[in-house]
């Protein structure tokens, strides 16, 4: 998820202003809205989640955040820089601590669980961006993971929208570090995503992004990349509510 604000974001009128997403978005254009899944019912609460992390504890705040600059920018050939990988490095973890706050802090060893339990983990330049995602059938335990679990899984057995399975690909984390934002990462490993869920056979790739406190940076960055609304949830006590999103491959 994306923090609530950016420098250079005028939050009332969702107007990006930085000079470097001029060629993508005009500076005088409202951001669109996420759009509301057809295929779903109306977005809904659903009740908290108790969650862990493979017995870790994580905190209340979203385990994906994108800086701005990355995810509105556009590079020549960034995704021929990703490299898929297997286990935790010194280095990737030094990039996920420094984003403490937003990704929660963790020892190498829980690092490298998580990323050997993913169904794809890449890095960009070694540790110039991180990408972790999860499938349906991962032991993964975060509420926003089994909120997901939970809704297709529902959709599958009431069969309403002639939904014939339950699997989906969540997207835990994205972050890239300081140094390489404003080239368009973040958006080249969402992309690259896309083409290996779907070539895994998958359908469907999820996320959310916070409604309170809100967050429309990332509303603008995810509705720029087709994902819809399927659901909402508040979440660590209230301390904050979320909107599930859904992007069919």
């Amino acid at each position: 998820m994306f923090s609530a604000s950016y420098e250079g974001i005028k939050l009332g009128r969702r107007v990006i202003t930085n000079t470097e997403d001029r060629g993508r978005v005009p500076t005088s254009a409202p951001l669109r809205p996420l759009r509301q899944n057809p295929q779903f019912p109306a977005a809904r609460s659903t009740p908290e989640i108790a969650h862990s992390w493979f017995g870790a504890s994580t905190n209340a705040f979203s385990v994906r955040r994108i800086m701005l600059a990355d995810a509105m920018a556009t590079s020549s050939q960034p995704q021929s820089l990703i490299s898929q990988i297997y286990s935790a490095t010194d280095s990737l973890l030094a990039l996920n601590n420094d984003h403490s706050i937003e990704l929660s802090a963790l020892s190498l060893a829980e690092l490298d669980q998580i990323i050997r339990a993913s169904f794809f983990s890449a890095t960009i330049n070694d540790s110039d961006a991180l990408l972790i995602t999860f499938d349906q059938s991962s032991r993964y335990e975060h509420v926003n993971f089994l909120w997901f679990r939970a809704f297709f899984e529902k959709a599958r057995q009431e069969n309403d929208h002639n939904e014939g399975n339950a699997n989906f690909i969540y997207v835990d984390r994205v972050v890239t570090s300081p140094a390489a934002r404003g080239k368009g990462y973040a958006r080249a490993l969402y992309t690259d995503l896309f083409q290996r869920a779907k070539s895994a056979g998958h359908t469907r790739v999820v996320c959310e992004v916070n409604l309170d406190p809100p967050n429309p940076v990332s509303d603008a960055f995810h509705a720029s990349l087709d994902f819809t609304e399927v659901g909402r949830a508040a979440i660590y006590n209230g301390a904050k509510t979320v909107r599930y999103l859904l992007r069919n491959l």
